[in-house]
């Protein structure tokens, strides 16, 4: 897993990305976690989710958006990778600007199920 991080131009958004080192192959739409860990993840990503002020589809996924914050961002990228860790199917991009982050969930195939479980709600 790496983060990757990527500006257009020097006035634009910065893009940071945590994704898996080969995104050519396919992940299995598979969580490692056990039952209570699931339940403890989806609690934290709950209390997260509580931060988001828009949400929009996007093919294969959703768009969050989200108050610039610096503990916010921490705690989002903190949960992206552990979510990366149990559920490699996901792709994550995080944006910033000068005053929001728009965090982008994806996942392959039948993967936006489960984005739209997990991510849609507040």
């Amino acid at each position: 897993m790496q983060l990757k991080e990527s500006v257009s131009d020097p006035d634009s958004s910065r893009h940071l990305q945590l994704a898996e080192s080969s995104p050519s192959s396919i992940a299995p739409l598979a969580c490692t976690l056990s039952a209570s860990g699931q339940q403890d993840r989806l609690e934290q990503w709950e209390r997260v989710l509580g931060e988001v002020e828009h949400r929009a589809s996007v093919t294969d996924g959703l768009v969050l958006r989200f108050r610039l914050d610096l503990d916010l961002a921490h705690t989002l990228l903190t949960l992206i990778h552990a979510e990366l860790e149990c559920c490699s199917f996901f792709v994550f991009q995080l944006s910033l600007d000068s005053h929001f982050m728009t965090l982008t969930v994806t996942a392959p195939g039948h993967g936006l199920d489960v984005v739209e479980q997990m991510f849609g709600r507040s």
